[in-house]
């Protein structure tokens, strides 16, 4: 039986839409290294764990909360956001102010 890191990593890979080759370039592990974790060939050290989060925009915890915890919504809403980091400096601003004006909203 899969391990919860592995399926959540794999699970959130794919709902990024980003190819093992690409979660590698992006936290600074290989293409291999990113197989061998979703394969369970190997443990990941924390330091691992912190750079594919980073990669992901997700947050550590978010890879041991078991899949039903995880609402489909929830995933999608942050596949979304992780590629967040692909857009430049300028549309980050961007989005983040429109999503302080939301929260503004809501406190009112």
């Amino acid at each position: 039986m899969k391990n919860t890191f592995s399926t959540q990593l794999k699970h959130f890979r794919k709902s990024a839409g980003i190819s093992q080759s690409e979660l590698g370039r992006l936290s600074g592990l290989t293409a291999a290294a990113i197989c061998q974790l979703e394969k369970e060939d190997r443990d990941p050290m924390l330091s691992t764990i912190q750079k594919i989060s980073i990669a992901l925009n997700r947050d550590i915890e978010d890879f041991f909360s078991t899949p039903s915890k995880t609402s489909k919504l929830s995933s999608k809403f942050y596949s979304k956001f992780g590629v967040l980091n692909r857009l430049s400096d300028k549309d980050q601003k961007l989005i983040l102010q429109l999503a302080n004006s939301f929260e503004k909203r809501k406190t009112k």
